[in-house]
């Protein structure tokens, strides 16, 4: 059986990570997000931060306008393919 729970957590960790490495060192990094994705500075400064994920409409923006993220996030699909076919 699937945990979810832990699921969730690493999977928001491992996308806070991405957003960090890629925005993190960028002047107005929170601003630049959130003119990506339609939310607030706070709200990027918060996944900057790594306390919360982006929902999933703004992961489909951030994924979108971004293809270091979009790769992240795919590496995270096919690694929960290989965990349910195995």
């Amino acid at each position: 059986m699937i945990d979810t729970l832990d699921h969730r957590s690493v999977v928001g960790g491992v996308i806070c990570e991405a957003l960090r490495a890629r925005y993190g060192e960028l002047k107005h990094a929170p601003k630049r997000l959130a003119a990506l994705t339609g939310t607030t500075p706070r709200t990027a400064e918060n996944w900057l931060a790594g306390q919360c994920a982006p929902q999933v409409a703004q992961l489909v923006e951030l994924m979108a306008a971004d293809p270091g993220i979009e790769e992240v996030v795919m590496e995270l699909v096919r690694s929960r393919r290989e965990i349910r076919s195995a």
